[in-house]
């Protein structure tokens, strides 16, 4: 089995859970927190906005609420919980019409969008290190120039079928690759082997 598929199959599974939620999401850690840390120091209103891996849009619901002039897209590889994020979406009071969502095969971004921001939060933490390779490069292609990618991984050297660890200066090199350099770096937030990394896109 392909690896993409593996992951694809790992999250439909996922979807089914009647706990979906909190087997997604530790509920000590609040929605507000992390989106506060996912836009720490952002200088700029971004007008396009893409979030790799957005599941039941934890995150993207709100990013859309709190960027209203933008447009917000999450993307996802697999249908079951682009299915809840969907839902949730129609469901809310407010109006989030600027925001929607994309199934992808997994690898590749939305060829037609480009963007300013690009996140990605327990994602990388998750797929082997073709995957992330694979997405940096997409990142660079779609990021307009001075566009900020920020994403969090886990520091370290474990690998498991759905747990990987990087070193930093290997995630720093796989960025300057594709024209991607980091302007700033965030140890412990929210866990203490999370790093976070804003990029900018020279």
């Amino acid at each position: 089995m392909k690896r993409v598929n593996f992951e694809r199959q790992y999250w439909n599974q996922k979807a089914e859970s009647k706990n979906v939620d909190s087997e997604m999401h530790d509920k000590e850690i609040s929605t507000e927190e992390e989106i506060d840390i996912l836009f720490k120091d952002l200088d700029f209103a971004p007008k396009a906005i893409l979030e790799i891996g957005c599941g039941v849009g934890r995150l993207a619901i709100p990013t859309a609420l709190k960027f209203s002039q933008a447009n917000v897209l999450g993307i996802d590889i697999s249908e079951g919980l682009l299915n809840i994020a969907k839902n949730r979406a129609k469901n809310i009071e407010a109006s989030v019409n600027n925001l929607g969502f994309q199934h992808t095969k997994g690898r590749k971004l939305p060829n037609d969008y480009q963007s300013d921001f690009i996140y990605a939060v327990t994602v990388f933490q998750h797929i082997d290190e073709g995957g992330i390779k694979a997405y940096i490069s997409e990142v660079g292609k779609h990021l307009n120039k001075n566009g900020v990618f920020r994403f969090q991984f886990i520091e370290g050297n474990e690998h498991e079928p759905m747990s990987h660890h990087y070193q930093l200066d290997e995630v720093s090199k796989w960025l300057n690759m594709n024209d991607l350099v980091i302007t700033k770096y965030d140890k412990g937030l929210i866990y203490q082997n999370w790093t976070w990394v804003t990029a900018k896109k020279l």
